[in-house]
């Protein structure tokens, strides 16, 4: 099965300019996960679904910059991935038991707050992976 990064790979010429995938952070761990594509636009706002390759792609056109977080979490998912595995190990534990990525990470990690929230500060997030 591919990867979101070479589904998306495959797809993003028929994308807006400006795509950027916003998915792969504990990647399958609670079966197939889809591939999530994030395009800010000022002058529209849509959601559509393309079929027809290994895992199922929603886009999502926003006149909203702040739809780019999800861009943000998943660069740091798959450093905090890359970095710690032991501590996503935990965190795809986490999130095979119904917890989102955000939230299972921000659990394993006992981070404050909203997860969303937390999960943007990148520096103290490492940190605190670091000293975990």
């Amino acid at each position: 099965m591919d990867t979101p990064e070479v589904i998306f790979g495959k797809v993003q010429h028929r994308l807006p300019a400006g795509a950027c995938l916003a998915s792969g952070g504990l990647l399958d761990a609670r079966g197939v996960s889809d591939v999530d594509v994030i395009v800010i636009d000022p002058a529209r706002d849509e959601k559509f679904t393309i079929h027809g390759y290994d895992r199922v792609i929603n886009v999502k056109i926003s006149s909203d910059p702040a739809a780019l977080r999800s861009v943000r979490h998943r660069e740091l998912e798959l450093r905090l991935e890359l970095e710690y595995p032991a501590i996503a190990a935990r965190a795809r534990e986490a999130k095979a038991s119904g917890l989102s990525t955000e939230a299972a990470w921000a659990s394993v990690l006992v981070l404050k707050g909203c997860p969303y929230e937390a999960m943007l500060d990148a520096d103290a997030v490492l940190e605190t992976a670091a000293s975990a």
